[in-house]
């Protein structure tokens, strides 16, 4: 006879999972301004990311304090429903191994269908292109030198894809220390040098961006459910720890096809804040 998993047991692998795999994808995000939220959201839907533009003048032996104010403006993102569905057998759901197959690959999907929103926007459209080099030549050097370019930015963020990222590494264990976010903070004076994988969509040739947060806001929520909520065999709120970001896990039977399915499920948006506030990295 087959194991039977529980169904608290089930949602525990499905959460360790998907925290796993999410984490790794989108530790990237973390070098932009975010709003995520836990609220219910129907597509298209707007949220309001605030930029801060100006604030008033420091003083010298005051005798007011409470003088000055700071400007933020309302930036519109919208946001829409991101969801990845895959049904499941019988002797996949009742055996971890199989599951966990299951999810590392469509968890997958659902991370990078929800980078292709950020993709969209690091075109030369939206920001300057700062380097143009390919990945044998990059090194440190290179990392310093687009430092500079945002000499002015309160925090500077770098992402790199993995041929670039690797030229970073430290060749020692005591080179640099991983944050919970998949960042390395402090390298080469950086606040954040992160991973991506996945440029698709973005400008042509895209292998890196530097920027500070205000560069892109990233904002998300989650779906808005009807009364068919109530034929789910389990829904789960799962929040990445240091990102938190948060989806939603479904599970329901099908009456139709009486196969098993989940998804992964979120309101998810991205817009750009400030222009000059990011630069590009091409490899050609």
């Amino acid at each position: 006879m087959a194991n039977t998993i529980p169904a608290g047991l089930l949602a525990d692998i499905v959460t360790e999972r998907t925290i796993t795999v999410l984490q790794n994808k989108l530790a990237s995000l973390a070098a932009y301004s975010s709003d995520f939220s836990l609220d219910p959201m129907a597509p298209l839907a707007t949220m309001q990311i605030r930029k801060a533009t100006a604030g008033g003048a420091a003083q010298e032996n005051p005798t007011n304090f409470e003088t000055g104010d700071t400007t933020l403006v309302a930036m519109p993102v919208t946001v829409n429903h991101v969801s990845k569905s895959f049904h499941i057998t019988s002797a996949e759901l009742n055996s971890g191994h199989k599951l966990q197959h299951l999810i590392n690959i469509n968890s997958t999907i659902f991370a990078d269908a929800i980078q292709a929103k950020i993709n969209a926007l690091l075109v030369a459209g939206n920001f300057a292109i700062a380097k143009t080099e390919a990945a044998p030549a990059f090194d440190s050097s290179d990392a310093t030198e687009l430092w500079g370019v945002l000499e002015k930015a309160n925090m500077k963020n770098l992402i790199l894809s993995g041929p670039y990222y690797a030229k970073l590494m430290p060749t020692d264990r005591d080179g640099f220390s991983v944050s919970v976010n998949g960042g390395n903070p402090g390298l080469l004076g950086y606040d954040g040098v992160y991973h991506n994988s996945n440029w698709a969509g973005g400008q042509a040739n895209l292998v890196g961006v530097v920027c500070d947060p205000q560069a892109i806001g990233v904002g998300s929520g989650i779906p808005l459910m009807g009364s068919a909520v109530s034929q789910l065999v389990d829904s789960q709120i799962i929040t990445l720890p240091g990102l938190n970001l948060s989806v939603q896990w479904n599970y329901w039977g099908s009456t139709s096809s009486r196969n098993d399915w989940m998804s992964f499920d979120v309101m998810f948006g991205a817009g750009v804040l400030d222009g000059t506030a990011g630069r590009l990295i091409t490899s050609a």
